[in-house]
């Protein structure tokens, strides 16, 4: 197996497998309903709904990167990164199609790499491919784990 294809069976694992640390994606945002989405309990400033826009935004960002659009930020301020708005019943629907759509566009991009290309540099970047595919699926774990967490302190 080439490193490019343990990358994407990481991935793949973290979203919708068997991840080592314990609950994938898909399996933790699949059990949250949507009544649950906008609460934001007593000392967090943050929903469910909003920090999976956030993993959206940064999801978006390393695919249009990956893909050469060097242009292409995310102001850290910006609503696009934390869009604090409730969501309706619909828009966290769309939310979970684009959540999908961007895994399917991620595994697209990595395999067009070969071996070799991990190291390039990310255009519009200080850092290489690697550092790039490696630090959003570790931030999707990360946040990830606060909507496990959310999820737990609203069913309480």
């Amino acid at each position: 197996m080439s490193e490019i294809e343990r990358i994407m069976a990481n991935a793949g694992d973290c979203f919708q497998g068997k991840p080592w640390y314990g609950t994938s994606t898909m399996s933790i945002i699949d059990m949250v309903s949507y009544s649950q989405v906008n609460i934001r309990p007593e000392g967090f400033s943050k929903s469910i709904a909003g920090l999976l826009r956030h993993m959206i935004a940064w999801r978006v960002f390393t695919i249009k990167r990956l893909r050469g659009l060097a242009d292409f930020t995310i102001d850290a301020k910006s609503a696009e990164n934390w869009n604090s708005s409730d969501v309706t019943e619909k828009e966290w629907k769309g939310l979970l199609k684009l959540l999908n759509k961007t895994q399917v566009a991620l595994i697209d991009v990595l395999e067009t790499l070969e071996i070799n290309n991990l190291t390039e540099g990310v255009p519009g970047s200080i850092y290489n491919k690697d550092y790039l595919i490696r630090g959003i699926i570790q931030h999707d774990v990360y946040h990830l784990g606060q909507i496990a967490v959310l999820k737990d302190i609203i069913e309480s």
